[in-house]
């Protein structure tokens, strides 16, 4: 790619991250959400991310899930959200339910915990 392209790529990347954070007025992690996803996408090319969320309705893990949605809807990549309650064992339950697995080549855990 030639370097011009490449640059116009990343402004135009960056103005659509500034124009998410004045439209949105988001918080932390609302922002750190859509950075991650944004990241998994971008940076590791993938194309189904599955997102293992705290319990909705707690404000972070609406705030996560706000974040995650939002980069892979601005992506145009499949997602799905399962909601877990933060524990380890919420996160290994949520797998070992999850009949599709094989779809999805990404994961976004809450927290530590969900990911072990």
């Amino acid at each position: 790619m030639d370097h011009r392209l490449a640059g116009a790529a990343q402004r135009a990347q960056c103005r659509r991250q500034r124009s998410f954070l004045e439209a949105e007025r988001a918080d932390r992690p609302v922002l750190c959400a859509f950075a991650i996803t944004e990241h998994l996408i971008l940076n590791h090319g993938r194309r189904s991310l599955l997102h293992l969320s705290g319990p909705l309705d707690h404000q972070t893990s609406m705030d996560r899930r706000a974040g995650f949605v939002r980069a892979a809807v601005e992506h145009g990549i499949e997602h799905a959200v399962l909601e877990g309650d933060y524990s380890e064992e919420s996160g290994r339950s949520l797998i070992a339910s999850a009949d599709d697995l094989d779809r999805w080549d990404g994961l976004f855990a809450a927290n530590d915990e969900m990911a072990f």
